[in-house]
């Protein structure tokens, strides 16, 4: 099974245009943990989720590969700056989400 999307929200003329244009991750979740649920074979699976703060972006790459998962995450400015602390601050918050799930991280 294959599933791609860009993150955009496609709406026809009959839909109000109250949402956002693009799609959140709520959305999306029942979908993907169908498919997730519903493999039986190892196989890949890439996830890759955006988070606008202001101009800049965040993002984290969820990916499955030969049975091990992988996360990294990343932080692209809007503008150039020498100081990083933005970066690093997404950083942190990612690892706080993960380990306030449980979630075991191991720091590369």
């Amino acid at each position: 099974m294959s599933f791609s999307t860009d993150g955009r929200r496609r709406v026809t003329e009959d839909e109000e245009e109250e949402h956002s244009d693009r799609v959140s991750w709520g959305e999306l979740k029942p979908a993907v943990l169908g498919m997730i649920e519903s493999s039986s074979t190892s196989g890949t699976l890439q996830l890759d989720l955006f988070k606008y703060r202001g101009r800049d972006m965040g993002s984290i790459r969820i990916a499955f590969t030969d049975g091990r998962f992988t996360l990294t995450t990343g932080y692209m400015q809007k503008e150039f700056s020498l100081d990083k602390r933005t970066s690093e601050d997404w950083d942190d918050v990612c690892q706080q989400m993960l380990s306030s799930n449980g979630i075991v991280i191991t720091a590369l």
